[in-house]
């Protein structure tokens, strides 16, 4: 059983998502956008389980306890220009309660370093970085260091021959609340390019597993494709983990996925729960003992969160101590959103065989 939390805001009949005017010129654009995620979001409302409770879904009848959530609420406001297109979201281990995220290929590249309230602390650019089509970013502890892994995995056409994973070691920012942010550029860092054993494809969503060293990956899929016009189903991948650059690795596909519309996903620090978000709603999935994440995604998840309204919301994470989910969305001045676990995941009994 599973507690389904639905959150509204007051938004005018007449508001556009954002609170912005959309000049005449680019009217016709906006409509079929708009047109494509409101169709996007019924196939996507459609798949959402049902019960006799409005409140309440299962996929088994088999007795567990349930993970419950608190009602979606607002840490802070990304008020900063700069990051106009927030796609990627990460907790900081260096800077424990501030957050990672990056642009998608909006005005400019670079991670920016944002506290719990939005507020801009720091940026990082990457030198000679492609900012192609970054879309989700990742951290993790691993051999007594802390580390970043920036996808470029975006290919809305489905036309690139490779993608690259960046791996940075966490940067260290002179953090000080009167002054400007801070500004550094990183040299020393890591590249991974890598391939699909079976095509081109769209990604959104990518996690780090510390305890395998796996970087898991599942790709972004309508069920008839736009691109092919074809039925076509999201798939998860790793790429084994690597401080060292490498050239051209293949990907491993392990099983399909059933949702459509992938945009972000994260896995705790203690390893235990991953969580995986479309637009309009997020999976938590619980890792069983001596199980591999393989087997965790493939036995689906009863775990079912609907978001709060969200312009374009792509980023999902969990905090260090794994005790909330942290959402951020694309364009401006967006909230910075918090929703809290009120059953704990360490008291869900389902994760025991």
């Amino acid at each position: 059983m599973v507690r389904l939390i639905h959150q509204t805001t007051g938004r005018g009949p007449n508001d556009l998502p954002g609170g912005k005017n959309i000049p005449s010129m680019n009217l016709i654009c906006f409509a079929a956008r708009s047109l494509k995620k409101l169709l996007a979001l019924f196939v996507l409302v459609s798949l959402v389980p049902t019960s006799t409770n409005a409140q309440t879904a299962t996929e088994s009848t088999t007795p567990q306890k349930s993970i419950e959530f608190q009602p979606a609420a607002k840490l802070g406001l990304i008020e900063s220009a700069r990051i106009n297109e927030s796609s990627g979201l990460a907790p900081s281990r260096e800077y424990p309660g501030s957050y990672w995220t990056h642009n998608d290929n909006g005005l400019q590249p670079g991670l920016f370093l944002i506290d719990s309230q939005g507020e801009l602390q720091g940026v990082v650019q990457l030198r000679d970085a492609p900012f192609q089509d970054w879309e989700d970013i990742a951290s993790g502890r691993i051999d007594g260091k802390n580390y970043l892994v920036l996808a470029d995995v975006g290919d809305n056409a489905k036309r690139r021959r490779s993608y690259r994973l960046f791996i940075i070691e966490e940067p260290k920012l002179e953090i000080n609340a009167r002054r400007k942010p801070t500004e550094i550029r990183v040299d020393d860092y890591s590249t991974i390019e890598f391939s699909y054993p079976d095509g081109s494809k769209d990604c959104e969503a990518i996690a780090l597993d510390t305890q395998s060293k796996k970087i898991w990956l599942i790709t972004k899929e309508y069920f008839i494709d736009p691109t092919r016009r074809t039925r076509a189903r999201a798939a998860i991948y790793w790429v084994a983990w690597s401080t060292r650059s490498k050239r051209k690795v293949r990907a491993k596909k392990t099983t399909e996925f059933f949702d459509p519309m992938v945009t972000g996903m994260d896995i705790s620090s203690d390893n235990r729960l991953a969580v995986v978000r479309t637009y309009p709603y997020a999976k938590v999935f619980v890792r069983r003992d001596g199980e591999d994440w393989e087997q965790t995604f493939a036995r689906n998840s009863n775990a079912l969160l609907l978001l709060p309204p969200q312009p374009q919301g792509e980023a999902i994470c969990f905090d260090l101590a794994t005790k909330m989910l942290v959402l951020s969305s694309e364009r401006t001045n967006q909230p910075l959103w918090k929703i809290e676990f009120k059953t704990k995941p360490n008291d869900v009994e389902s994760n025991r065989r």
